[in-house]
């Protein structure tokens, strides 16, 4: 179970670095992101959302620049705002540590 349990937050940890690519707005290195695959990948995290939320919100209220680098992403058309709204309203919360998921939806919101 452990070693499902590490191989998860690896491909999660891999899933998310898409966000995590440079702010559009920076000056230097200006890239952005394919909006195909932030698509691709809003389908992705939004079904293990929908399956495993403990184990998708826990990993993501750890991962405290997560929503900062979505913001940063908000021209990928609809996928980051979907992501986002997900996020605000998963249901049958009752497993996750409710202090951390309200500062999650606090920053979203």
């Amino acid at each position: 179970m452990q070693e499902e349990k590490g191989s998860t937050t690896v491909l999660l940890d891999k899933l998310i670095s898409f966000y995590e690519q440079p702010d559009p707005h920076m000056k230097k290195k200006v890239r952005y992101l394919n909006p195909t695959l932030g698509g691709y990948l809003n389908k992705i995290l939004s079904f293990w959302l929908i399956k495993r939320p403990l184990k998708f919100l826990n990993f993501v209220t750890r991962k405290k620049d997560f929503v900062q680098s979505l913001f940063n992403h908000l021209y990928l058309t609809q996928c980051v705002t979907d992501l986002l709204v997900r996020l605000c309203t998963v249901p049958d919360i009752k497993t996750v540590n409710e202090e951390d998921y309200e500062e999650l939806r606090g920053d979203i919101i």
